[in-house]
């Protein structure tokens, strides 16, 4: 009773977000004090909040790639793998004769987007970390970010977004022409 009077004051003085950096709750910190290991404050310490974050944005940005992945698998026709077979091709030289190239196009494709999307990661670090501690998950979107509603300088944060609009758009371009000319669609 009094243990969840304190807790309700913690997460009203505190935050809710306060008080997972400071606490170390979690199904990794459980498995971690079963086998005999101490608590890791996973997003509290600038050893791990950066890690931390990498395994939630992996976690998210895998759905897309797996489905179109899928996809793409299910549209390759059964009779180039047979022929394949048939001219003696093992299954290494079936996947590489065959199966790659035909995954070329999905390939680029996912390739590009995902490398637009790690670019953009910005919900994950706002609502877990805000870039701390210590600046460790500091982000570029972020940044202009905080820039622009934190210290409103808007025109530095837009110019920053510009910036970033052309990194991204010179990498998207080296990735098309360098897988692009291999794609056949």
């Amino acid at each position: 009773s009094s243990r969840r009077r304190h807790t309700r004051s913690c997460l009203k003085s505190r935050g809710l977000g306060d008080v997972y950096k400071r606490q170390a709750f979690g199904l990794f910190n459980y498995v971690l004090t079963s086998i005999g290991l101490p608590r890791v404050l996973w997003l509290g310490d600038t050893s791990t909040a950066l890690p931390s974050l990498a395994l939630v944005v992996l976690t998210w940005i895998l759905g897309v790639p797996i489905i179109l992945y899928l996809a793409a698998l299910g549209n390759i026709p059964t009779e180039l793998l047979e022929a394949a077979l048939i001219d003696g091709a093992n299954a290494w030289q079936q996947f590489w004769k065959v199966t790659f190239p035909l995954l070329l196009p999905t390939t680029l494709f996912v390739l590009v987007t995902q490398t637009i999307g790690v670019f953009q990661v910005f919900v994950v670090v706002l609502l877990m970390t805000r870039g701390g501690p210590a600046y460790s998950t500091m982000t570029i979107v972020f940044d202009i970010w905080q820039t622009a509603f934190d210290f409103y300088h808007f025109g530095y944060a837009s110019a920053m977004g510009v910036v970033l609009l052309l990194i991204v758009g010179t990498i998207a371009v080296i990735q098309y022409r360098f897988l692009g000319r291999e794609v056949e669609y």
